[in-house]
């Protein structure tokens, strides 16, 4: 598992990344659910870029902008360059729900004995309607989805789990 560069920086050196991320972003350095950085301000990457390039720790990897947020949620004075903590890192698994409505043909095979072949789905028909057999009963065998729409996208954060 492979951390992000800004690791291998000193405290020292940390610490002025951040004084010089809050001078190039203009604004305080802070993370919220209600307005999350990486998601909802592109100024913020950029100005991540930017020191970064200043640094010699570019590009800003996806890593890089997880441990400059997770700095930025777990040290309340980092808009000073005071850094408490330094995040250790972890490997997690995590679910996205999709919600389709999809148009689709399942293919369950069923296996009868029938003295005939053109009698047997008279005879499985008949079976399924008093309730002695159930389509999902057979095996299933194929699935062809023919059009879909997808509806919502749902990062469900109460599946997250740490795996190590």
């Amino acid at each position: 598992m492979e951390g992000s560069k800004l690791e291998a920086l000193s405290d020292r050196i940390l610490s002025q990344f951040f004084i010089q991320l809050r001078k190039i972003y203009g604004e305080e350095l802070k993370n919220s659910p209600h307005y999350p950085l990486v998601i909802e301000d592109d100024s913020f990457i950029d100005s991540c870029e930017t020191v970064s390039n200043m640094f010699g720790v570019a590009p800003c990897d996806y890593i890089d902008l997880d441990y400059i947020i997770t700095i930025i949620d777990t040290n309340p004075n980092i808009n000073e360059g005071v850094i408490n903590k330094r995040p250790k890192i972890g490997y997690y698994s995590f679910d996205i729900d999709v919600h389709e409505s999809v148009s689709q043909r399942v293919t369950y095979q069923h296996r009868s004995e029938s003295y005939s072949p053109n009698t047997l789905l008279q005879i499985a028909k008949k079976m399924a309607y008093d309730g002695d057999i159930n389509v999902y009963d057979g095996e299933h065998v194929d699935t062809d989805v023919y059009d879909s729409e997808t509806n919502e996208v749902k990062y469900d954060k109460d599946s997250i789990t740490k795996i190590r």
